[in-house]
């Protein structure tokens, strides 16, 4: 059974990821068990994923969150095995460097940072997939998703934007992998393997514009009224590092916010439109 104190910290973090979205990423808990989540990243610009859709589960555990989580990728990527429990640093394979100041913001910060670059862990995919094959994921992203019942019950409002087409079909025209590819090229590098030439992809430009300073990435999190807070030796509430350090990709959702829960069992689908998502600075699929 799970514990009280544990569902009744993830309602609390429920309320505050629909006040502030993490930007490309989507979460939802469980209407069954408050303690499983799904998440859903958008692809990022200037990254092999971009368009794409990935879908995942978090398993938190009864005593939540003086304990790490169970995380999981459900949709092939060419990044991470599917269905196989994650080695990163906010992941249940590393306990001693848990923090209980880590929130679930914190943790889709951190898969999000650990699928924008290619160092190997448990779970990972290794040797690397190419480029390509990673675009070709990518554009089959859309239909696996919408395939799974799960993910269409989870993320009713992405289902719709995929079918409607405000989130477009990934572009695989030679041209177009060819300017991405490009793009990429200087900040990581994959297997070559594309019509023309390939390499890599990583972290958009944008995201290593806006990293925060190392001052405010130690500031604690700011407790809301009714919210539970525990206590913790670590300073820090940023995102855990997936392996060197803190990603953030430094969009804003310009969507209104879902309406909280209110009860203890039942909580609102997120409702943030996918497309919406893929919007930086001004840009667009």
């Amino acid at each position: 059974m799970s514990s009280h104190m544990a569902v009744t910290h993830l309602q609390n973090e429920f309320r505050r990821f629909l006040k502030n979205p993490v930007p490309f990423c989507l979460a939802s808990p469980q209407a069954s068990n408050f303690l499983e989540w799904d998440y859903c990243l958008i692809g990022p610009p200037d990254s092999p994923y971009f368009g794409g859709v990935y879908h995942g589960k978090i398993v938190f555990p009864n005593n939540f969150p003086f304990s790490p989580p169970s995380i999981l990728m459900i949709t092939p990527s060419g990044r991470f095995e599917t269905n196989t429990r994650l080695c990163l640093s906010m992941s249940d394979f590393h306990p001693k460097t848990w923090s209980a100041s880590w929130t679930v913001s914190s943790i889709l910060l951190g898969i999000q940072s650990f699928m924008l670059e290619e160092t190997p862990t448990q779970g990972s995919i290794h040797p690397p997939t190419s480029f390509l094959e990673r675009r070709k994921l990518a554009a089959a992203s859309h239909s696996h998703c919408l395939s799974n019942p799960r993910f269409c019950s989870q993320f009713p409002q992405v289902k719709s934007d995929i079918q409607s087409g405000r989130l477009p079909p990934v572009d695989m025209s030679p041209a177009a992998l060819k300017e991405l590819e490009q793009k990429c090229l200087a900040l990581l590098s994959l297997p070559k393997k594309t019509a023309g030439s390939a390499s890599a992809s990583a972290l958009p430009p944008a995201a290593a514009e806006s990293q925060p300073s190392q001052e405010a990435e130690e500031q604690p999190p700011v407790a809301e009224p009714g919210d539970d807070v525990p206590t913790s030796s670590s300073p820090t509430s940023s995102a855990p590092s997936a392996s060197t350090g803190h990603v953030d990709t430094g969009v804003s959702s310009t969507v209104a916010p879902a309406q909280t829960p209110t009860t203890t069992t039942s909580r609102t689908k997120p409702k943030i439109s996918a497309a919406a998502l893929l919007k930086q600075k001004g840009r667009s699929i």
